[in-house]
């Protein structure tokens, strides 16, 4: 019968450590305090250790006013497994693919007026902890890098009188008369647009309005255009004719009556463009994907009748 006290002493030891083993794991933390509060001021990629084998993203809320953050579809931002979730707007990004870390991706801040604050929770099943993170705008950002490559089967040279006014001149003198005819082609513009659905694509511009150098225009190996394009969401107009009354007359004779018309023709392109734009606080970088379109009149003529 000692022998038998022995062994349960022994065995109420040993439950006993198990016991005191149990409850310090569950009082490890899932997070270390060095992730627990991060302050930045640019966009970031960043692994987030996890000191734990089960755990899930239970959830990410704005802060202060604890609203959820939600996906494109509306639902809570979670991560309950292996996988990625994105938050509505794609300015934040969540992706884990092992059991001891996530990785937490965050776009730039490009609002100077507030901060972006949000707060995310881990979860274990014992207990939860929280990763707060403030993030401020960059001071400036500015354009470093810009590619070009064209849509080759989007190019299009074509004529239409669609912009060009008719117009009757009317010479009443005994003398032939040189009469303004620009006001055939007064609605006639240059166009250029750009398009992206990229996270902040036109938000790092400052005030200012943003000129930046586009491929010059060949046709039939002339240049026909060669300037900068305004960089603004969607579509820029300039008029084709700048200065209608001296540039554009026509002789007409004594006691005699023309009727004009106009055709113009146009050269339409398109390109896709990659902008690498730097934060000149931190100089991180970032890049922006998008289309380029250009409408250029590259000749003019008037048709009399």
């Amino acid at each position: 019968m000692k022998t038998n006290y022995n062994w349960i002493g022994v065995l109420f030891v040993i439950g006993l450590l198990g016991f005191i083993s149990c409850n310090n794991n569950d009082d490890l933390e899932l997070i270390d305090s060095y992730y627990k509060d991060l302050q930045l001021s640019c966009g970031s990629d960043l692994e987030i250790p996890v000191q734990a084998a089960n755990w899930d993203i239970e959830s990410v809320q704005y802060l202060p006013s604890n609203e959820v953050v939600v996906d494109k579809d509306g639902n809570p931002l979670i991560l309950s497994d292996y996988g990625a979730v994105e938050a509505s707007g794609g300015w934040l990004y969540l992706s884990r693919n092992g059991d001891d870390k996530f990785t937490l991706s965050l776009k730039e801040n490009f609002d100077k007026s507030a901060e972006r604050k949000f707060v995310i929770c881990v979860n274990n099943g014992n207990h939860k902890e929280y990763i707060s993170i403030t993030q401020r705008a960059g001071t400036a950002y500015k354009l470093v890098k810009s590619e070009f490559k064209e849509q080759a089967d989007q190019r299009k040279v074509y004529t239409s009188n669609g912009a060009c006014t008719e117009l009757t001149l009317n010479n009443n003198t005994l003398e032939p008369a040189w009469m303004p005819c620009g006001n055939i082609f007064e609605m006639v513009v240059e166009s250029s647009s750009f398009y992206s659905d990229d996270y902040g694509a036109f938000d790092w511009i400052g005030e200012e309005e943003l000129m930046v150098s586009v491929p010059e225009l060949f046709v039939e190996n002339t240049i026909r255009w060669n300037n900068r394009s305004v960089y603004k969401k969607g579509l820029t107009t300039i008029p084709f004719i700048k200065d209608i009354e001296k540039n554009n007359k026509i002789l007409v004779q004594p006691y005699t009556t023309v009727h004009l018309k106009g055709r113009i023709t146009y050269c339409k392109r398109v390109y896709n463009y990659t902008f690498t734009i730097q934060n000149e606080d931190t100089g991180t970088l970032f890049d922006i994907n998008g289309v380029w379109t250009q409408v250029v009149p590259i000749s003019r003529e008037i048709i009399i009748s």
